[in-house]
């Protein structure tokens, strides 16, 4: 068996590159010289070099004997496999969670537009020798935003539970909007 020999390499990183190295040792739980007390970052370099190496392989034939290395890099794929995995899971139920929540709460506003759909208020009449009322009246009348009515009339969006039902009195007519001479179902 053939002994690996280390070779010493003076290197000089430009000062963020060696920032990021830096970095990554600590954050990879590198140890710290016993006197300096600064990170050794040898490892780390070591590691780095190979990655880049390793991913340079398919453009050019690189052999590298130190399998320690790869085994490194296969633990660390499979580790971070299993926490997608363990992420992907918990989306779904969360997923499944919000579907549920928005199925109640679309069943129990349902359940009250239809309990307190005889007991709304009887909103202003407007007519239309009296010019009817801008967006901004009729958003005023149904105590929401004027934007809110623009994105009704555009079909943006369509109103919900009491508001649809206040929302559905109401019909424009040359941009100025008028209350309903019937009600529609």
């Amino acid at each position: 068996m053939q002994r690996q020999v280390d070779r010493r390499v003076d290197v000089r990183f430009p000062e963020d590159v060696y920032r990021a190295i830096e970095t990554v040792a600590e954050q990879d739980g590198a140890k710290s010289h016993h006197r300096s007390k600064k990170t050794i970052l040898t490892p780390t370099i070591v590691r780095l070099v190979t990655l880049g190496l390793n991913s340079l392989s398919d453009k050019y034939p690189i052999d590298l004997s130190d399998n320690s290395i790869s085994n490194d890099i296969n633990d660390f794929k499979t580790s971070i496999a299993g926490e997608i995995s363990v992420l992907r899971q918990a989306v779904s139920d969360l997923s499944d969670k919000i579907s549920e929540i928005q199925t109640d709460k679309a069943s129990n506003l349902s359940d009250i537009s239809k309990e307190s759909s005889d007991k709304l208020p009887i909103v202003k009449t407007s007519d239309e020798s009296t010019g009817g009322l801008s967006s901004r009246g009729l958003a005023k009348e149904l105590g929401v935003s004027k934007s809110t009515v623009d994105r009704w009339r555009t079909g943006k969006c369509c109103p919900s539970g009491r508001n649809a039902d206040l929302f559905d009195r109401w019909e424009v007519k040359n941009d100025r909007w008028y209350q309903k001479t019937s009600r529609s179902c």
